[in-house]
């Protein structure tokens, strides 16, 4: 079956897989070196970040049907989207540092 049926809301199963999917992007296509030795506080506001903007993908993809091909274009927007946000916390923590 080439679509994808996404109903009312995710259930939180389906968030916690997305997040964990976002996660593994994170620490496979990303160098975050930085972000490892970043203080623990750090590390929280960008779990959090990551958990707001699943909320904000929940909204976008209710009542939508995508074809394979729109979801895995879908997930490479999602790591253009986190390693900008690990770019922003990268400059964050550099002037912490400072």
């Amino acid at each position: 079956m080439d679509l994808i049926k996404f109903g009312r809301r995710l259930r939180v199963y389906e968030i916690g897989t997305l997040i964990a999917e976002l996660e593994n992007l994170l620490k496979k296509k990303v160098d975050i070196s930085i972000y490892d030795r970043s203080p623990p506080s750090l590390r929280y506001e960008a779990m959090k970040g990551i958990r707001i903007y699943v909320k904000e993908i929940n909204e976008f993809v209710e009542d939508y049907v995508m074809s394979i091909n729109e979801w895995l274009d879908f997930k490479l927007a999602w790591e253009r989207m986190a390693r900008s946000y690990l770019y922003h916390l990268r400059e964050l923590w550099k002037e912490r540092k400072d």
